[in-house]
C-alpha cells in the first residue's frame, strides 16, 4: 500500500500541485528559456531585412535579385531542415536538450555571420541560425507544458508567442535607429551581434534548471524509444 503525502497550504486540493509563490517563480524563471528562443526568430524576422540592404555597403558590389531572396530565406531554410531532423531525434534528446542544442546553434550562426566576409559565408553562418530557430521552436511549447502548472499553462504557452512578436519589433527598431547614425557597412554587424547574450540566456536557464513537477516529484527525462511510424 503506498504511502499518501498530507496535503499542505500550498497544495491545490483538485490536482495536487505545489501553489507556493516559490514553486510558481520557479517555473516563470525557467520559462524564460523558452521565451528567449523564441525571441530570437522574431528578432531574426524584424532584422533581415535592413541587415541585408546594409550588407551590400560590405561586399562592395548589389547583390542580385536571387541572392538577396536566397539570402532573406537562408534562416527560414535551416528551420526547415532542423525541424525534419527534430522529428526523428527530438524524442530521444528530450525538450531541455533540444533547446539547448538550438541555443547552441544560435550563437555560433551569429558569431559566424560577424565574421563572415564574403556572400557565402554569410549565406551559411544565416542558415546555422536558422537551424537554431528549428530545434528551439519545435521544442519550446512542449517544454513549457512539461513544467507549467495546469491554471497557468495555455498562457505561459501564448506568451512565448509574444516574445516573438517583442523580437521582431527589436530587430525593426534597432534598424532604424541604426540608420540615423551608424555607417551603413557596419550595420548589419551590429544588428546581428545584438542577439549574442540570449543563447547563453537560454542555455544558462535550461542547463541549470532541473526539472521538478509542482508536486515536488522528479521530471526525469524518459530513455530513448526508437521511432515507428
Amino acid at each position: 500500500m503506498s504511502k499518501t503525502e498530507p496535503l499542505t497550504e500550498s497544495t491545490s486540493l483538485v490536482t495536487g500541485e505545489d501553489t507556493s509563490v516559490s514553486s510558481r517563480m520557479r517555473v516563470y524563471l525557467i520559462f524564460l528559456a523558452p521565451a528567449f528562443a523564441g525571441f530570437q526568430y522574431g528578432y531574426d524576422i524584424g532584422s533581415v531585412s535592413g541587415s541585408i540592404a546594409s550588407l551590400d555597403n560590405t561586399l562592395g558590389e548589389t547583390m542580385t535579385a536571387f541572392q538577396t531572396s536566397a539570402l532573406t530565406s537562408a534562416s527560414i531554410i535551416g528551420a526547415t531542415v532542423a525541424s525534419i531532423i527534430a522529428f526523428y531525434v527530438g524524442e530521444p534528446l528530450g525538450r531541455r536538450r533540444e533547446i539547448i542544442l538550438g541555443s547552441f546553434f544560435y550563437f555560433l550562426g551569429s558569431v559566424l555571420t560577424e565574421a563572415g566576409p564574403t556572400y557565402g559565408v554569410v549565406f551559411v553562418s544565416r542558415f546555422i541560425y536558422g537551424i537554431g530557430i528549428g530545434f528551439s521552436m519545435h521544442a519550446a511549447p512542449l517544454y513549457i507544458a512539461e513544467i507549467a502548472p495546469v491554471d497557468v499553462r495555455g498562457t505561459l504557452i501564448a506568451l512565448k508567442e509574444a516574445f516573438i512578436i517583442v523580437g521582431m519589433v527589436t530587430g525593426f527598431g534597432l534598424l532604424a535607429g541604426l540608420e540615423q547614425g551608424v555607417k551603413a557597412d557596419i550595420q548589419w554587424r551590429i544588428s546581428w551581434a545584438s542577439p549574442y547574450p540570449s543563447p547563453w540566456e537560454s542555455c544558462a536557464r535550461c542547463s541549470s534548471s532541473r526539472r521538478r513537477r509542482l508536486d515536488g516529484s522528479s521530471c526525469k527525462a524518459s530513455p530513448p524509444r526508437p521511432w515507428q511510424p
